[in-house]
């Protein structure tokens, strides 16, 4: 069983973020991200409105450029589900696949998925129509009619 002083349960923007400030404070960190490191924005073909990149980037390109920014970092990543999370004397205690991690403190950015209306064709045509966050997509629909379903902040 290893022992940190922080474990970050996620690894997309935000819990990338915390791990490299976290590794910057200079204590003991582990992440633990059950896919690939960048969260939603793997989901993204086209980032255009994220400064510093006038002419967008792949979301893919900016995740692996997000977890690379760790790799001068002391780190520990495991990539694998949370199976168990516990309280424990002087912190929590994780079951992630087959190990058992402990932790002083935690941060959780488990992230968000956008919940699909289940109407006809959404799947085939996300991405090509169907949006999930108007603030970011907004604007490929300008003067366009459009409906908005929902009433959270991708929507509003």
């Amino acid at each position: 069983m290893k022992h940190y002083d922080a474990i970050v349960v996620g690894g997309g923007p935000a819990g990338i973020t915390a791990a490299l400030y976290l590794c910057r404070s200079g204590i003991s960190v582990a992440q633990i991200e059950m896919l690939a490191p960048g969260g939603q924005i793997l989901k993204t073909e086209s980032i255009e409105n994220y400064p510093g990149f006038p002419k967008g980037i792949k979301g893919w390109e900016m995740a692996d450029a997000f977890a690379a920014h760790l790799d001068d970092y002391e780190l520990d990543r495991y990539n694998d589900a949370v199976l168990k999370m516990e309280q424990v004397p002087g912190g929590w205690s994780f079951s992630v696949g087959k190990e058992t991690i402990v932790g002083k403190a935690v941060v959780i950015c488990s992230g968000a998925n956008p919940r699909p209306l289940g109407v006809p064709r959404e799947t085939e045509l996300t991405g090509r129509g169907v949006s999930y966050c108007a603030l970011c997509d907004g604007n490929f629909f300008r003067d366009q009619v459009v409906a908005v379903v929902g009433g959270g902040n991708s929507a509003l």
